[in-house]
């Protein structure tokens, strides 16, 4: 044979070409978990993800989830919305707002996904209703999945997975809402024993739940309240921490000082910090304060040309800080964690928030008419 003549190639098959998926890692390195709430996504687009709006996500979508499930020490949660795919779907709802609970142990052992309603228009009753629908389906889910006999009514539309449990919750909406409205569950807190190893037992297992009300409670006040443009601007390890701004236009707030320039406040750019134990804690409120590097809040501050002004200015922002502070911890207390309901307060009654803390205090406590509001809000 020449040199010049072609060598003919070895026999046999070579080395088989890596498929895309497995170029990517998917198929060999994505954990179930990641894989379902994956396919749960694509049909329905996610609001929120552990309270914090998609568009305001430190990583693009995909990768913030990878490394969310990837930290097995928390649950995640998902708000989105399930529109009825009922066509003669009898009551006149456009859509649920869902949040739904991912146990960080999910799906191999431990508590079964969960969700919370978050519509405003469907009394608690109902909600309570649904949830109490979706966690039977969850639980039929999880036993076939291990393969263990289990009688229900209900029938899992196209599986068992994560995007199963929804449609089949999506299958069932009218029946469960057509049941008798349940009573108001309040969430009691249990006192824990003084001996240290209950104590660490009765907080792991408490620690969910808290984490489910809080992620529940901001993603309501995101939905109410989405006309603000809410923004996150920092997760830190003690609080979450938003900025918005609130209008004034329709109605503009004005302080007025005697012989002095009149203050005219017509939009209010605000930052919201709310504790990661936020709910459970009754000592712990949400906080809100002026945003100083806010252009809006600077160009109003620095049109006050009188100084002794500017110094009133700034001890009536402090005395609204203080007693936004107060009034939310009160509101804890009375059991009404509602986000909204309090900057709804705020907004009504601002002028109020501006009075000295001890006067402010004693309208509060006066106030008996605000306080049945606030109660049943």
């Amino acid at each position: 044979m020449s040199e010049n003549e072609p060598k003919p190639k070895p026999r046999g098959r070579g080395p088989k070409k890596p498929s895309k998926k497995q170029k990517d890692g998917q198929d060999k390195h994505t954990s179930p978990q990641l894989l379902e709430i994956n396919k749960l996504i694509k049909k329905f687009k996610p609001l929120t993800v552990n309270g914090i709006p998609v568009d305001s996500l430190s990583k693009p979508l995909d990768e913030f989830l990878t490394l969310a499930t990837a930290d097995k020490s928390n649950d995640l949660y998902l708000s989105f919305l399930l529109k009825p795919s009922d066509p003669d779907f009898p009551y006149d709802l456009d859509f649920l707002n869902l949040s739904l609970c991912i146990p960080d142990t999910y799906p191999y052992k431990g508590k079964n996904p969960s969700l919370v309603v978050l519509n405003d228009d469907i009394p608690r009753g109902y909600s309570v209703n649904v949830e109490i629908g979706f966690r039977e389906i969850a639980t039929l889910a999880m036993e076939r999945r291990r393969k263990r006999p289990v009688e229900s009514e209900l029938q899992m539309v196209s599986g068992n997975d994560l995007l199963s449990m929804v449609l089949t919750l999506d299958k069932y909406l009218e029946r469960f809402l057509s049941m008798e409205k349940k009573d108001t569950i309040k969430i009691v807190k249990t006192i824990k024993k003084e001996t240290k190893a209950p104590k660490q037992e009765k907080k792991e297992k408490e620690k969910p739940v808290e984490n489910s009300l809080r992620a529940a409670e901001i993603d309501k006040f995101l939905t109410r309240l989405q006309s603000l443009q809410i923004s996150l601007f920092k997760e830190t390890s003690q609080n979450s921490i938003y900025k918005f701004e609130l209008p004034f236009e329709d109605d503009a707030f004005t302080i007025a000082i005697d012989n002095l320039q009149d203050i005219v406040i017509q939009r209010l750019a605000v930052k919201l910090s709310i504790p990661k134990d936020y709910v459970l804690n009754e000592k712990r409120g949400i906080k809100l304060e002026i945003d100083l590097s806010n252009s809006s809040n600077m160009n109003l501050i620095n049109s006050i040309e009188d100084r002794n002004l500017k110094l009133i200015f700034g001890k009536l922002i402090s005395n609204m800080n203080a007693n936004f502070g107060h009034a939310s911890v009160e509101m804890v207390k009375a059991k009404n964690t509602s986000i909204t309901a309090q900057i709804n307060m705020f907004v009504q009654n601002i002028e109020k928030f501006l009075r000295p803390p001890a006067d402010f205090a004693r309208w509060l406590g006066a106030n008996e008419t605000l306080n049945e509001e606030l109660q049943t809000a």
